[in-house]
């Protein structure tokens, strides 16, 4: 049994081992112009082996993209159930913004690929990387409306607000090193950046806050 357990990490280790390789390969190249001969150089592998480990290269990027998804919405379910809604932004905010700054290859290539998602994949595969999608996109939504009800944030759209809130977690990928900073200490810093475009009293005076955000400001 002990024998079987370790063949199983083996496997494990050995799959993880190629999603990191061939993310790279794929920011590098992109999906398209990388072959499985590439990848399979790469990993030191003959192309049979590994086909063992994924049968074909957009299994591979599936899996890629999926993990990240997880990770996201792991996190989305560990936040308490009682959170106020400002602190739900924060740690939202803060947990995405970390996880694109610690995996910023796998982002590039989220984004990279985006356009031809439904190319690379079946229906099955693109529901499942949207439905990851959806619930941080709920989750962000749910937040500022609760928030703008209760009088915490402004009366924004809270849709546009959701999406400009996407758009600058995402678009960390295109200018964040680690020579800036730890991820942990810049995702802080755009978390509080959010929640300031967001409170009654920066939405709309030009203050440090987003452009993006303070655009969809309505009247109460």
């Amino acid at each position: 049994m002990a024998g079987i357990g370790g063949a199983r990490r083996q496997d494990v280790d050995r799959r993880k081992q190629i999603r990191v390789v061939a993310t790279q390969l794929f920011e590098e190249q992109g999906y398209h112009m990388t072959t499985i001969d590439n990848i399979s150089e790469a990993v030191s592998l003959n192309k049979g082996t590994l086909y063992y480990y994924y049968n074909s290269k957009a299994s591979l990027l599936f899996d890629i993209l999926l993990e990240a998804g997880d990770i996201t919405v792991a996190h989305l379910k560990s936040l308490p159930a009682n959170l106020a809604p400002d602190e739900v932004i924060r740690r939202v905010v803060m947990d995405s913004a970390q996880q694109v700054g610690d995996n910023l290859s796998v982002t590039a290539v989220y984004f990279q690929e985006y356009p031809f998602m439904a190319k690379w994949f079946d229906k099955q595969q693109l529901s499942a990387l949207r439905s990851r999608e959806r619930e941080v996109e709920y989750a962000l939504r749910r937040a500022i409306e609760a928030g703008i009800e209760d009088g915490t944030f402004a009366a924004v759209d809270p849709v546009v607000a959701t999406n400009c809130v996407l758009s600058i977690i995402t678009s960390l990928h295109r200018w964040y090193r680690p020579d800036r900073g730890k991820s942990r200490d810049v995702a802080g810093d755009i978390a509080e950046q959010v929640l300031r475009s967001l409170r009654p009293d920066h939405v709309g005076d030009g203050r440090e806050a987003s452009t993006c955000i303070r655009s969809v400001a309505v009247e109460r």
